[in-house]
C-alpha cells in the first residue's frame, strides 16, 4: 500500500532513457546526472558541522549551490529533453555554440564559487567581497 520513503527514485529513473541517439543530449543529460549526484553528496555531507557551515552559511557556497540545482541539473536536464525531442537543433552552428557557451559558463561559475567560499573563513578570499 505505502512504498518506503526514498524509494520513488528509482522507477522514474529506470524509465529515464539511456539510449540517447544526439551526443549534445548524451553530454547534457550525464551532466544533469553529475550536478544530482554532487548535489545529493554536499546535501548527506551536512551531518558533519563544518561542512553543513560551508554548504549554508557562506554566502558564495549558497549561491554555488544553487546554481549546481537550477543550472546545472534542471537546466541541463531540460535542454538535453528538448535536443531529445528534436525541439531543439543541434545541426546548427548557432544551436550548438549556444550549447556549447552555457555548458562552459556553468561549469566555469560552479568551479569559481566554490573556490572564493572556500577562501573566505582562511580570510584569503578577494578584499572586494565582504
Amino acid at each position: 500500500m505505502f512504498q518506503k520513503t526514498g524509494s520513488c527514485f528509482v522507477p522514474v529513473l529506470k524509465q529515464i532513457t539511456w539510449n540517447i541517439r544526439d551526443p549534445m543530449a548524451s553530454l547534457l543529460f550525464r551532466l544533469a546526472l553529475i550536478s544530482f549526484v554532487v548535489k545529493t553528496v554536499l546535501k548527506a555531507g551536512t551531518v558533519i558541522p563544518e561542512l553543513g557551515y560551508a554548504v549554508f552559511g557562506l554566502r558564495p557556497i549558497i549561491i554555488g549551490f544553487l546554481h549546481l540545482v537550477f543550472l546545472g541539473l534542471v537546466s541541463f536536464y531540460i535542454l538535453s529533453e528538448y535536443i531529445r525531442r528534436q525541439v531543439l537543433d543541434t545541426g546548427k552552428a548557432l544551436s550548438r555554440n549556444a550549447i556549447n557557451g552555457f555548458i562552459v559558463s556553468v561549469v566555469a561559475r560552479e568551479t569559481i564559487l566554490p573556490v572564493q567560499g572556500i577562501g573566505l573563513p582562511g580570510g584569503l578570499s578577494s578584499p572586494l567581497f565582504n
